[in-house]
């Protein structure tokens, strides 16, 4: 029963926390964003989703992985769009945490010298 009671009040909580982010974040551009991809501290919460859509187009062309695996951009532009839709809006697993897994995976990628 105490875990019941701890939920609305962790919602709450995380309500409030984003409110009050999203009244200080400023809007950020595509071309902003593509130059905060090569740092493994990019502010990713400040881009809206669309933007960070486009940087996964981004990050693949960056690693040469369009080319090499002859990747369709028009596919890979509906795949990342169908799963930014259907991601789960919840406080956690959702679509800017996976944008952050992903970009972390091509920071260690582009820093690595095993390639």
């Amino acid at each position: 029963m105490r875990e019941r009671e701890i939920i609305p009040e962790l919602r709450e909580n995380i309500e409030s926390i984003k409110s009050r982010l999203e009244g200080e974040k400023e809007v950020w551009t595509l071309e902003r964003a593509k130059l905060e991809l090569e740092k493994n501290d990019m502010p990713y919460l400040n881009f809206d989703r669309g933007v960070l859509e486009e940087c996964y187009l981004e990050m693949f062309e960056r690693l040469n992985l369009i080319e090499r695996f002859k990747i369709s951009k028009e596919n890979l532009k509906n795949l990342v769009k169908d799963v930014s839709r259907h991601m789960k809006r919840v406080p956690y697993h959702n679509f800017m945490h996976v944008f952050n897994i992903v970009h972390v995976c091509y920071i260690m990628i582009r820093t690595s010298t095993a390639r």
